[in-house]
């Protein structure tokens, strides 16, 4: 996989006793699947994803130059 694409599939639920989405998210790649009980916890996961890319990125700039 080209570290520089990601891909998701990404489905909500929602949990009107918790006034809440529930949402699993899919990598297109591997096809692994994360469940989240709220939309926090998804975005939260996904940021974390994208800073890690962006760190690894910069590391490899960094020794590349």
């Amino acid at each position: 996989m080209n570290n520089d694409y990601q891909a998701y599939l990404i489905r909500f639920q929602r949990r009107p006793e918790a006034n809440a989405w529930r949402a699993t998210l899919e990598n297109a790649h591997s096809s692994e699947v994360v469940q989240f009980a709220t939309e926090k916890e998804l975005l939260l996961f996904l940021l974390q994803r994208l800073s890690s890319w962006q760190e690894k990125r910069a590391d490899v700039n960094q020794a590349m130059g």
